[in-house]
Order: C-alpha cells, then structure tokens, then sequence
C-alpha cells in the first residue's frame, strides 16, 4: 500500500483518514509501527518541528482495498433522506461504514458519513454525485 515500508507494520490514522492519492507523511510510534497521516493533518504540527520524527511516504502504484473516510453533509431534513444518500453511496460502488444524523432545527440537519472508497479520484466522484441533490447544502471532508 505504502511504497517502501514493505515488511513493516502500517496503520493509518483515524485522525485525517488518508486515501490513496492524498500526499502523506509517516511517523513512527513505539507500538504501532508506521502511522500515516494525511500531510496537512493538524495532529502532526508539533512533530514538524521534528524532521527527524516525520517522513515523506508514497503510496504504491496499485491499491485493491478500501479506506474509510469521513464526510459531513449539511442537509434539508426531509422524509427519505438516508434511504436517498444509502442509493447514491451505493450506486457509485461505495459502502456507508457509519452514518449519524443531528437535527439542526425543524428545516436542517447535519449528516455524518463514514464511507469505505477506493482512493481519492473515487470519492471526488462520490462527493459529486452527493452534490447533485437538491437538498444537499454543503459536503466536507472530515479529518485534520
């Protein structure tokens, strides 16, 4: 998955979620061997100071496994809303891993999605199709 680490112990970070495609950064931490974080991810700014503790990583040229990833819709609240996302996630090869919904105020309401895709240029396409509704306000990527 990683370009260079073979043999070695991998988890990524629950933090910022990195995807295949996304620039990445690693560290190694007593236990868990490397963690990889997206490059922008706020938990690794007292590392920076660092070079020793953080290095740059690659992701390797084929990847056949999904990632999670984490996103928040700002939606109009109406009858059939997770039945309509669920077949838009679906229907662009994805699956829905976690979904909780908070009532906003009788009008609007704020989702969060927790998906498995394949890399970046997938959820790009996913966050598009999302887009596309109607009652979709506003979609970010959750993650530091």
């Amino acid at each position: 998955m990683i370009s260079g680490a073979e043999g070695m112990v991998i988890k990524f970070a629950r933090c910022c979620h990195p995807l295949p495609g996304d620039p990445v950064v690693g560290h190694l931490s007593v236990g868990k061997g490397i963690v990889v974080h997206r490059a922008e991810c706020r938990n690794l700014t007292e590392l920076k100071d660092d070079p020793e503790k953080l290095f740059p990583l690659e992701w390797a040229e084929s990847i056949d496994q999904d990632y999670p990833v984490a996103l928040r819709l700002e939606v109009e609240s109406r009858r059939g809303l997770v039945a309509e996302l669920a077949g838009v996630v679906t229907d662009a090869d994805a699956n829905i891993e976690r979904i909780g919904i908070e009532e906003r105020d009788a009008r609007l309401a704020t989702v969060n999605l927790t998906l498995a895709v394949r890399d970046r240029v997938h959820l790009a396409r996913i966050i598009k199709r999302l887009r596309n509704l109607s009652h979709v306000e506003r979609i970010s990527r959750l993650g530091n």
